[in-house]
């Protein structure tokens, strides 16, 4: 999912107490933030790649969970656009 421009503030959601787990970069960075190598592999820009998010699912998450999460990241992204 991107986000642009506002993509990198989306670590907002982790930080907020909605519980959920999202990250703006690849799954293989921890210290720094990094665009997604496989997004640029799929051809996008980089600019693009850090207005991405990543969103983890597991086989057990219920379909409840997904539509509070998505509601949520909806949410989130219009209150930062709103502050912009």
């Amino acid at each position: 999912m991107a986000i642009l421009p506002i993509g990198y503030h989306i670590t907002l959601i982790s930080t907020s107490k909605t519980e959920l787990a999202v990250s703006a970069g690849g799954a293989c960075t921890t210290t720094t933030v990094e665009p997604s190598h496989v997004i640029i592999a799929l051809g996008y820009s980089e600019e693009r790649a850090y207005c991405s998010i990543r969103i983890g699912l597991g086989r057990h998450n219920t379909e409840d969970e997904v539509k509070y999460a998505s509601g949520t990241i909806v949410s989130t992204v219009n209150k930062i656009k709103s502050a912009a």
